[in-house]
């Protein structure tokens, strides 16, 4: 009787090891509490600890971002693409200029050939200026003749006053030319700047590497 029982004990603690319950999840809430629970939803807004039937922790799975931490990793995502854009860029403008420029040389004489036009502007509306200016002269002696209670002719006025528009025209072309040599000036001492610093930087690179 005794071996029956025996053997019906160890039959039932077998039947029990293999129907072990399986893992359960731990997790500590924002408000300190601590659950336990099969299903992992409860937990759905803290990181779950899975543990063992014996209490074993195991892997720990992370809670899942807030709508902030969403917001914050799509801003830095978005940062980090602007950011490899704008070195891109930079680095196909460096190329061009590298290209477009074999020698510092080159470079300063484009720059010289931009000026050439609009110096060549200035010099043309300073030829027509001078002219308008002797004109003007004229007129100013005429007008003496007509002063009150004398009456300027109609074609004279119509004639000084269409003169004097021409002259603020030609200083108005000298001064937007007088502009676009400034913009072509800068636009080339930042192209020569950075080509220097281009050039200066493949100086650096190992000869090695130069022949890669």
């Amino acid at each position: 009787m005794n071996r029956i029982l025996l053997v019906a004990v160890l039959a039932a603690l077998t039947m029990t090891a293999r129907a072990a319950p399986p893992g359960i999840s731990q997790c500590i809430t924002p408000d300190g509490r601590t659950l336990y629970g099969d299903d992992a939803d409860q937990c759905k807004d803290a990181p779950i600890r899975t543990l063992d039937s014996n209490g074993t922790p195991k892997e720990l799975i992370a809670s899942p971002p807030t709508a902030e931490e969403r917001q914050a990793k799509e801003e830095g995502e978005r940062k980090k693409a602007d950011r490899d854009q704008q070195n891109n860029d930079r680095f196909k403008d460096n190329v061009a200029l590298l290209d477009r420029y074999p020698s510092e040389d080159d470079l300063q004489e484009a720059r010289y050939r931009a000026l050439g036009d609009q110096i060549g502007q200035i010099d043309q509306a300073n030829d027509r200026l001078k002219k308008l200016v002797a004109k003007a002269r004229d007129f100013a002696e005429e007008v003496k003749f007509f002063e009150p209670p004398h009456r300027m002719p109609d074609d004279l006025r119509k004639d000084r006053d269409l003169n004097r528009e021409l002259e603020q025209s030609e200083f108005q072309r000298i001064a937007d030319a007088a502009h676009e040599i400034q913009r072509i000036n800068d636009r080339y001492d930042a192209d020569l700047k950075r080509y220097r610093e281009l050039v200066d930087d493949m100086a650096k690179v190992p000869r090695d590497l130069k022949k890669k």
